[in-house]
């Protein structure tokens, strides 16, 4: 009886002993359960900030890690209440935010990084901002960009041909978008043109440690360019539809100094003013002033002023509590809803052009490109000569390259424009033939042909687009209503290079547009094949397509190489359905 006693006393001290051994060792088991489940939150934490562009600090994992730890001690000795839970909860959350809460906090698609309030990194130090030329977008600066030579920032256009274009614009479309226009978006909307993006920011004077506030439509294109110059960049969409595209784009292209939110443009974003600088990429009435009071002292604003079809590139400057508006040239990109000028108003008004007497322009200050000397005062009635580069330009008209008015031997009036591209054209053959020597000295024949294929391909192209001489102007034109348009005006070709020229030059051209600014058609309306001893009036009819929407006129030396008077530039409607 005794041993089996002993029997079972030994036998239950066993199951004792092991039942308090698998307890232990169950507690064990969970705290390794709680871990993983604390790492595997941080690890998604940190998958969500990569695929965000928010790099976390080194101290953040270990503090959740010790937060972790302590939270699991609690567990094993009290249970918390629901209160508690709460409190705790609430106060993680607001040590780990680094974003201040704002109403709509549902509108931020790309989470601002986690830099802000630290010491700002260049941008030119970043590894990110190094990123890989775009073969096809630098061969756009090269040949579209570059020979306009108005720019004061090359790194504007660096930026450029490092931007993936095609990535923000249709994939039935992408074929165009490394050419120097714009590419029709659904709803009337329209990606940039490079030349007008690279004008924006050459224009809001960049800096690599500056935090730029960017407000667009919402297609990404003008933050995804000025992510490559700056050190932050906070983006505003204001069509929702188009921002979500862009977060898309731009998460997947990994822009690691990139904030991106749905929002107004009068409100901007707030949270993270004030900004160095601050870019509006669309058409506005006037720059609002809560835009104002998110800049900081000393920095710039630069949008471009006025309605669809007349618009200023202006910089505003703030200092102290004064502001300096400094208008700079003009420029045509799309307007924001909100401040779209109704285009059925002058749809049917008596003439379409405006300016084209070319009595009255604007005057802008002189900047890269400045006016001649002997202009006695900017703008003043009494000028000889007045430069159309960035300084000054008749009213209405934009584009404008190797252009003059003059107050003299006018058609019409005081004033009249002089197109001449053939000083450009000489000074090209000038440097042609330096080079031509140059090469012949200094590569082999058997390599030439083969060392210069590709680059003659883009000098051929930059040639031509620095023979530009010309003005343009958009008006709106409907052709459900306006059957035909009457263009007139007066010419004098003063100078036609026929080596450059066999067929003559092309000198005024209308183009005709839908409502997506698809092309419908083009046509020359007048041509110059030989020089003419005096004013001569030209009048010719065109046949409005009968989708359209929009038109351009240009003028100029088209194509070819000459010197070319133009004066009493109309286009009217000859009569309505």
């Amino acid at each position: 009886m005794k041993r089996r006693n002993a029997w079972c006393s030994i036998v239950f001290a066993t199951i004792v002993a092991t039942l308090g051994v698998q307890t232990d060792a169950a507690q064990v088991k969970l705290k390794p359960s709680t871990t993983a489940r604390v790492s595997k939150t941080n690890s998604t934490d940190d998958a969500i900030a990569t695929e965000q562009g928010i790099e976390r600090s080194d101290s953040s994992p270990k503090k959740n890690d010790v937060r972790s730890a302590a939270s699991t001690k609690t567990v094993g000795a009290t249970k918390p209440t629901a209160k508690s839970t709460a409190k705790s909860t609430t106060n993680a959350t607001s040590k780990s935010t680094t974003a201040p809460s704002e109403t709509d906090e549902a509108s931020v698609l790309i989470a601002p990084n986690s830099l802000r309030g630290k010491t700002k990194k260049s941008r030119e130090s970043d590894a990110q901002a190094e990123r890989p030329v775009v073969p096809e977008a630098m061969r756009m600066v090269l040949e579209d960009l570059a020979p306009t030579k108005r720019f004061q920032d090359a790194r504007v256009l660096r930026a450029i041909a490092r931007t993936p274009r095609a990535d923000f614009a249709p994939k039935k479309l992408r074929a165009e978008a490394y050419r120097n226009v714009e590419v029709p978006l659904e709803n009337g909307k329209r990606l940039e043109s490079p030349l007008d993006v690279a004008y924006l920011l050459d224009a809001a004077d960049l800096q690599s440690e500056d935090r730029v506030l960017i407000v667009d439509e919402g297609v990404g294109y003008v933050a995804a360019v000025a992510s490559g110059i700056v050190s932050e960049v906070y983006a505003v969409g204001v069509d929702k539809k188009l921002a979500r595209r862009a977060a898309a784009v731009l998460k997947s292209l990994k822009y690691g100094n990139m904030a991106l939110k749905e929002g107004a443009l009068e409100t901007g974003w707030s949270a993270y003013a004030p900004y160095d600088k601050i870019v509006v990429a669309h058409g506005v009435d006037s720059i609002p002033d809560e835009l104002v009071a998110q800049l900081k002292d000393g920095g710039k604003i630069a949008a471009p002023v006025g309605d669809d079809y007349r618009q200023i590139l202006t910089v505003v400057e703030k200092r102290g509590d004064e502001t300096t508006v400094v208008p700079l040239f003009p420029v045509m990109l799309d307007c924001f809803e909100s401040n779209r000028d109704n285009k059925k108003a002058g749809e049917k008004r008596a003439e379409l052009v405006v300016g084209g007497s070319f009595e009255e322009f604007d005057v802008f200050p002189t900047g890269v490109n400045e006016a001649p000397k002997d202009v006695e005062t900017e703008g003043s009635a009494s000028a000889s000569v007045i430069n159309v580069k960035r300084a000054i330009a008749p009213v209405g008209w934009r584009d404008a390259f190797n252009v003059e008015v003059l107050s003299s031997a006018a058609y019409d009036g005081v004033r009249a424009c002089r197109f001449d591209n053939a000083p450009v054209y000489a000074e090209q053959l000038k440097k042609e033939r330096n080079e031509a020597r140059r090469l012949a000295a200094t590569l082999p024949e058997d390599r030439r042909d083969k060392t210069l294929e590709y680059g003659d391909g883009i000098r051929e192209n930059q040639r031509v687009n620095e023979l530009k001489s010309t003005l343009r102007q958009n008006f709106p034109l409907d052709g459900g209503s306006v059957r035909k348009i009457i263009v007139s005006g007066a010419y004098n070709a003063e100078r036609v290079e026929r080596e450059a020229s066999p067929n003559g030059v092309d000198v005024v051209r209308i183009v005709f547009w839908d409502k997506e600014r698809k092309e419908l058609g083009a046509s020359t309306v007048l041509g110059v094949d030989s020089e003419t001893t005096d004013w001569t009036e030209f009048q010719q009819e065109e046949t409005v397509p009968a989708k359209t929407k929009e038109a351009t006129i240009e003028i100029g030396v088209l194509s070819g190489v000459g010197t070319v008077w133009l004066d009493l530039i109309q286009v009217k409607s000859k009569f309505d359905r």
